[in-house]
């Protein structure tokens, strides 16, 4: 009896070492063919410490879910657990949770989108990169009592194929929280001039460019998020159209701060 436990608690340590070298394998492969991707390779070093690390409390679950390619098509997403939040996006990204990772939103590309895989990476990385800068500037700004913005980091998929063809990367970020039936608050008489001034100081720093009220939802802890963090450091943003979803009032003193901003 004591040599099979033995046996079997060998195995199991050697079946662990070979599933963590295997990944491993698949991840630094991975890596390599994210290095040729040209618009990736020109941020290789800043984006280092967006990787998801390996002692974050959601790794080893992570590690599971995608232990096989379970991003080909959504019905190997749905299959693997997921329930999609979007999944009919202009931009292609699926956005979903899994109810093993309780706190998280995933944000993926499947195999089968008509995007190059390259673009779909960079995307993601630029997701990633945006939500760092967006979290510096509202600290900067003192505007943490107002805004918030979820961290996100990359994760590199599994490609047993090694071929450099399959999509390499996902994006994992904190669930924000946000409340339910909130559509229409940027219309109410609960925004304030001290929020829109707040809003456009952090926007007109990065640049931001697309910002609707489903871009910045009000959260449950009575904060708005900033969930699309891809368009920062755009040329020519265009400001006056975040005007259409405020009221009247509201509406007067956003295109002057649009105006004050073009001086």
């Amino acid at each position: 009896m004591k040599k099979k436990l033995i046996d079997h608690f060998r195995y199991s340590i050697c079946l662990a070492i070979f599933l963590f070298v295997q990944g491993h394998c698949h991840a630094d492969s991975n890596k390599k063919c994210l290095l040729k991707n040209e618009l990736i390779k020109e941020v290789w070093n800043q984006i280092q410490d967006y990787f998801l690390p390996d002692d974050h409390p959601a790794k080893h679950k992570i590690d599971q879910i995608f232990s096989k390619r379970v991003t080909e098509n959504l019905n190997t997403l749905a299959a693997s657990g997921f329930i999609f939040i979007q999944a009919k996006r202009i931009d292609k990204v699926i956005v979903c949770r899994h109810p093993e990772l309780p706190g998280y939103i995933i944000k993926t590309f499947i195999d089968d989108t008509s995007l190059e895989s390259a673009l779909c990476d960079r995307q993601l990385v630029k997701r990633a990169i945006g939500s760092r800068l967006m979290k510096d500037t509202i600290e900067h700004q003192n505007l943490q009592g107002l805004f918030k913005v979820p961290q996100k980091w990359l994760y590199v998929l599994p490609d047993e194929t090694n071929k450099c063809k399959k999509k390499i990367l996902i994006l994992i970020e904190e669930d924000m929280g946000i409340a339910p039936n909130v559509d229409d608050i940027w219309k109410s008489e609960n925004i304030s001039y001290e929020l829109l001034n707040a809003l456009f100081s952090i926007i007109s720093m990065v640049d931001l460019n697309d910002i609707k009220p489903k871009n910045i939802p009000f959260c449950m802890d009575g904060k708005f998020a900033f969930i699309d963090t891809a368009g920062y450091h755009k040329s020519e943003p265009n400001f006056y159209k975040f005007g259409d979803f405020l009221n009247p009032t509201m509406k007067l003193h956003w295109d002057t701060l649009c105006e004050q901003h073009a001086k």
